[in-house]
């Protein structure tokens, strides 16, 4: 049996979609059970976190979620209200009212029913008796929604996990180095982080994404001895990946899409490109060097959905 493609230690005996559960993969590769269940319980549950807000933002736009989810607190009430809002846009009180009698004591609660029956609960173990009053869900709509940019370590692992597998899936292997696979599997990055934010347009590969989709290039260079990848995530955030700097094998590309509304993937041997590397450190604010690529998802989304779509993803600085 072959090694996990992760840690390389132990014998790859699960299997693990290659584009992130969460994002709607559906290929996989073989890996280990303990990479499997800490990339699928940890690091994958953080980055879907970090990534909820953008994934809210196309669902307001039309673009259907790949999972059931439920966004939390958001503030969609005319005065700030905080709201509960699952993928069918549907809306419930983050926190329950409480109902009062005439003395101002609690007697019941209207709300989410999963906070009213906490309610109750809580007054039958006092002896008291209360009626369950859950409030209807409402629709919401919001036009623009303004999201925070996902910059922490488990999107940046995530890319570097999604770059191994691709290659994996495409037969090549044993592209980390070992400053990259320390990072990948324990977030331990002692100098410059392996993996950063890149604002460059790369039209050859934006050719190869799906609108608003989702990208992994994997290139290794016989002449340089290094592998690096690119990772696209709705278009709109990329990342440049610094695999290995000390790469002795052939030079080889891999392209892997994800199209986010058919979740139908791609895999394919490409021919190695020279692209620009980005900076190390962006001028200003991730959202200010970042503003080409969120014009440009605006423009795909809206090309998907129509005008009626969220008319900016630019986020909160």
């Amino acid at each position: 049996m072959a090694s996990c493609p992760y840690c390389c230690e132990r014998e790859a005996d699960t299997d693990d979609e290659i584009f992130a559960q969460f994002l709607g993969g559906r290929r996989s590769i073989r890996a280990c059970r303990t990479c499997n269940s800490t990339f699928g319980h940890s690091i994958e549950a953080d980055a879907s976190m970090s990534l909820g807000n953008i994934m809210f933002l196309l669902r307001l736009s039309g673009m259907p979620t790949p999972t059931p989810r439920v966004w939390k607190k958001v503030p969609v009430g005319e005065g700030g209200e905080l709201y509960d809002i699952d993928q069918d846009l549907k809306a419930q009180p983050s926190t329950p009212t409480m109902v009062r009698n005439d003395a101002q004591q609690v007697v019941g609660a209207r709300g989410a029913l999963h906070h009213v029956r906490d309610v109750q609960k809580s007054l039958a173990r006092d002896g008291k008796e209360s009626a369950i009053a859950t409030a209807d869900p409402v629709t919401v709509h919001i036009p623009v929604w303004r999201h925070q940019f996902p910059t922490d370590d488990a999107v940046r692992r995530v890319c570097i996990k999604m770059s191994v597998a691709a290659a994996t899936k495409q037969g090549l292997s044993n592209i980390l180095g070992t400053a990259a696979r320390a990072y990948l599997r324990k977030g331990e990055a002692p100098g410059l982080c392996p993996v950063r934010l890149d604002v460059n347009l790369y039209p050859i590969l934006e050719q190869q994404r799906p609108p608003a989709g989702h990208l992994v290039f994997v290139c290794a260079s016989k002449a340089e001895r290094r592998v690096y990848s690119i990772v696209q995530l709705f278009s709109a955030f990329q990342f440049y990946c610094e695999l290995s700097d000390d790469w002795e094998g052939e030079a080889r590309a891999i392209l892997a899409a994800h199209d986010p509304v058919t979740h139908q993937e791609t895999f394919a041997e490409v021919a190695p490109l020279d692209l620009v590397v980005p900076l190390q450190h962006l001028p200003g604010t991730p959202a200010r060097a970042n503003r080409l690529r969120l014009e440009q998802l605006t423009r795909e989304v809206q090309k998907l959905y129509g005008e009626e779509a969220a008319s900016s993803f630019w986020p909160a600085d």
